[in-house]
């Protein structure tokens, strides 16, 4: 099953992440995690993440190690954000319970370009550099 992608500023993963498991906000309020496709994911960073203070960072999940269900569901937009998002695909990933932060395959910087629109991660930290990214 190819890859899926969860957006987060580094500040919350930090705060949403304890135990091995990451529940961001969205799952609480939600009762799931909001994630994309590799083919849509900078424009949901561009869409949400465009003011956000800190680093945006992208974590590689492999679904497979997903120890709670996964959706392809109908976009499920928040409020306030940009809907170029939401012509480019019919269906998102969403996870349905805290994501085990060994799904995590790997966690690359959404850099922001001079025009100040995200590009793809120039670099992932991954293996024994991601763990102890993770464990932090």
């Amino acid at each position: 099953m190819r890859a899926i992608y969860h957006i987060a500023v580094e500040g919350d993963l930090r705060r949403c992440s304890r135990d091995g498991r990451y529940e961001p906000d969205s799952l609480g309020s939600e009762g799931f995690v909001h994630c994309a496709d590799e083919a849509v994911l900078l424009l949901v960073a561009n869409d949400y993440y465009g003011d956000a203070a800190g680093r945006v960072l992208v974590l590689k999940l492999d679904p497979s190690q997903l120890t709670c269900d996964l959706e392809w569901e109908a976009p499920a937009p928040l409020a306030g954000g940009g809907t170029a998002h939401l012509a480019a695909s019919a269906t998102f990933p969403h996870v349905y319970g805290p994501i085990d932060l060994r799904a995590v395959a790997a966690v690359g910087e959404l850099a922001r370009g001079a025009d100040g629109r995200f590009a793809w991660p120039a670099r992932w930290l991954e293996g024994a550099e991601l763990r102890a990214f993770l464990s932090r």
